[in-house]
Formats: C-alpha cells, sequence, structure tokens
C-alpha cells in the first residue's frame, strides 16, 4: 500500500514538474519573440539615422 501510494506521489511531482516546464519554455519563448522585435525596431531606427 505504501510503495504504491509513494510511486503516485511520484508520479504527480513528475507531471506537475513537467507541466511548468512546458509554461516556462513558452514564456521564454514569448518573452524572445519580444526581445528580437524590440532590437529589429532599434536596429532600423538605428539605420535610418
Amino acid at each position: 500500500m505504501a510503495e504504491s501510494q509513494l510511486i503516485q506521489i511520484v508520479l504527480f511531482t513528475f507531471a506537475l514538474g513537467f507541466i511548468a516546464g512546458l509554461i516556462s519554455l513558452k514564456l521564454l519563448s514569448r518573452l524572445w519573440q519580444l526581445l528580437r522585435q524590440r532590437t529589429a525596431h532599434f536596429r532600423y531606427f538605428r539605420t535610418l539615422k
């Protein structure tokens, strides 16, 4: 009984970590896109000057 409960807890924590990792990856990719857009605009304005 205790072993199966331990396995369930391990699987649950693993699933939580996996979901958190996916969410953080999505947020990081979105931030990266925003940064790339900002730098692209900045370079464009520098070339105009």
